[in-house]
């Protein structure tokens, strides 16, 4: 697996993580009790809450390493165009030649 390969299945697994987080950060936020009558309902709510905060910075932690990874990506993306053309020039060199 070449290193522009290896960065996108990297992103890719990093995309997956995110969803994942969303979805968890879903499920807790329609597990919430807007209407907290009984006495437990605040605590848990609370908690909840604690819960979804955690789950934000998680999230917001994997945004970065995205951000990060997106980069890298597109640096291997133009370093591999570049050997590309290298090579299209090379070879344009040795046919002017002939």
């Amino acid at each position: 697996m070449n290193d522009l390969q290896k960065l996108k299945s990297e992103l890719s697994s990093l995309y997956s993580d995110k969803t994942q987080i969303e979805n968890e950060i879903s499920h807790l936020k329609y597990k919430r009790n807007p209407f907290a009558i009984n006495e437990n309902s605040p605590e848990k709510n609370q908690e909840i809450d604690r819960d979804i905060e955690f789950k934000n910075r998680q999230l917001h932690q994997v945004e970065l390493k995205i951000n990060r990874k997106e980069a890298e990506v597109k640096k291997e993306e133009e370093r591999q165009e570049e050997k590309r053309e290298q090579k299209r020039q090379e070879q344009k060199r040795e046919q002017a030649e002939r």
